[in-house]
């Protein structure tokens, strides 16, 4: 049976802290698995996030593979049909939940991964920790902070606080509560994690600030959490803080910090084609090793 990446918890712990460590050494496309080479991937993309799309493409491209892009509607024949006949590794599903994820079938020998949807991102927040523990190698050192609506970002932060030793803040309004079942499971994991209702209290402290999503029109300007993020909200951090958008639109960030942060944002960028190359040389090479068992 191959194996598949819907969400961390199928990554691992041993996975996890492989990829962090060697995000640095990542092969080179002449060195990745030759799965990759010269292969096609299939992205189903269903929402429209232009960067996303392109840290999969670019990411693809750099272990020497290629890319086909399928509507939501394309599935499963078209998909199925391109996978069989172009023997494909494995297929990106961008924009679905989990349970969507669940009901979906491949061929065997081809990974399904989930490239980001509302319940997970994997993909993400691991280069984000990549990116947090290049600055700061101790990671019990760094509180992060998360400002308004869950999202799958959100839920993989939350996921990564059960194998990982960082702290974790977040303002939640009530329009946009994490997964219960999955935070009753980060806490009974000891997970560093803090829920609060006040902006300050997260922020206070924070190495990195997390830019969640902005309330449904009808609850605008009904919570504290929900509140537009800008130079006085940054200042209640520490004041070396960096900003992370958690999704690429509705994330209600002034302009001018935007531009105050878009350096990290770049290097955010860099490090997700890395960690994504890492993800899917990774993978392909477990999935090797399970069809010679």
């Amino acid at each position: 049976m191959s194996k598949h990446l819907f969400n961390l918890r199928d990554v691992g712990h041993a996975g996890i802290w492989r990829l962090l460590h060697g995000v640095h050494g990542r092969p080179a496309p002449e060195q990745a698995h030759p799965g990759m080479q010269g292969a096609s991937v299939p992205i189903l993309f269903a929402q429209h996030a232009p960067q996303e799309l392109l840290a999969l493409t670019l990411s693809i491209r750099d272990m020497g593979g290629n890319e086909a892009y399928f509507c939501p509607g394309e599935w499963p024949d078209a998909i199925q049909g391109f996978v069989s006949g172009h023997k494909s590794p494995m297929c990106i599903v961008n924009g679905l939940s989990l349970s969507d994820l669940g009901v979906l079938a491949a061929p065997d020998g081809c990974a399904l991964v989930n490239g980001g949807g509302p319940d997970a991102h994997p993909c993400r927040v691991l280069a984000d920790m990549a990116l947090m523990r290049e600055r700061q190698p101790d990671m019990s050192n760094t509180r992060i902070a998360w400002v308004g609506g869950a999202n799958g970002l959100a839920h993989s932060l939350i996921e990564a606080a059960i194998y990982l030793p960082f702290e974790l803040f977040m303002a939640l309004p009530e329009w946009g509560e994490p997964s219960r079942e999955l935070l009753s499971l980060a806490f009974a994991a000891g997970a560093k994690i803090f829920l609060t209702r006040d902006i300050h209290m997260a922020m206070d402290g924070a190495h990195y600030v997390y830019a969640g999503s902005g309330p449904p029109a009808a609850e605008e300007g009904a919570l504290l959490a929900g509140m537009p993020i800008d130079g006085t909200v940054m200042q209640m951090a520490r004041p070396e803080a960096g900003l992370l958008l958690g999704q690429e639109a509705d994330c209600r960030v002034r302009d001018e910090v935007l531009a105050a942060h878009a350096a990290l944002e770049c290097e955010r960028f860099i490090m997700r084609r890395r960690m994504q190359s890492l993800i899917w040389n990774w993978l392909l090479c477990e999935n090797s090793t399970e069809e010679q068992r």
